[in-house]
């Protein structure tokens, strides 16, 4: 869509189906590409995570679908009583939901531990990591963590994420599929420390060339 049909399809549907709020996005179907409605930004996240809890990301799943799926995961029940406006828009029940999630789940099988050294970037696309897997169960996952988060071998602080992942034969650079991110311990207090830092090294800098401007202006 261009920003004028944007605009006037907004305009055209000023009240979101779901929560019946303003509008303010475009929602799509992601198979196809077709619009499906004007939805308000809460809601259009919230159905665009809700469908990604339905199939396999390239990497992580969404915040939201990684709830569900970690809380299933757990239990093996998923709690869908506060989406069912969500389901509706959708033209599902909560069990098609469960059926195709439970689908989806079924596939993470592999397990990976992942982990990268603290910065101040923190983890994003840029990240690289270094990985272990697929492991034989939770159990070694777990003795893959604890050795990472051994005090005798911090620092370096690390960030640390186990993955289950599906069997499809991909070796992948990052964590992908349903990630569980743990730390090194006193990690948090270094990344604090190294935002601190980074803070203080710009304020000198900014100091500086302050310094250098006022210097200029004094010698004219």
């Amino acid at each position: 869509m261009s920003s004028a049909a944007k605009a006037a399809y907004l305009l055209a549907h000023p009240t979101c189906p779901i929560c019946g709020g303003i509008t303010h996005d475009i929602d799509h179907e992601h198979p196809t590409d077709l619009v499906r409605g004007a939805l308000c930004h809460r809601c259009n996240s919230r159905v665009g995570s809700l469908e990604a809890a339905l199939r396999l990301p390239p990497r992580c799943f969404q915040t939201l679908a990684g709830d569900l799926h970690r809380a299933y995961a757990r239990t093996g029940h998923v709690n869908l009583a506060r989406f069912t406006g969500d389901l509706s828009y959708l033209g599902l029940t909560k069990d098609e939901y469960r059926s195709r999630f439970a689908v989806v789940h079924t596939q993470l099988t592999e397990r990976y531990v992942y982990w990268t050294e603290v910065t101040v970037e923190g983890m994003t696309r840029r990240t690289t990591w270094i990985k272990t897997g697929p492991l034989l169960d939770e159990e070694e996952a777990q003795k893959v963590l604890h050795r990472l988060q051994d005090p005798a071998r911090v620092p370096p602080h690390l960030y640390i994420v186990l993955t289950l992942e599906p069997d499809d034969g991909i070796n992948s650079p990052y964590p992908r599929g349903l990630a569980y991110i743990h730390l090194t311990p006193g990690a948090i207090t270094n990344i604090m420390e190294l935002h601190r830092a980074e803070a203080a090294a710009a304020a000198r800098d900014a100091e500086a060339g302050l310094g250098k401007h006022g210097g200029a202006t004094a010698s004219r």
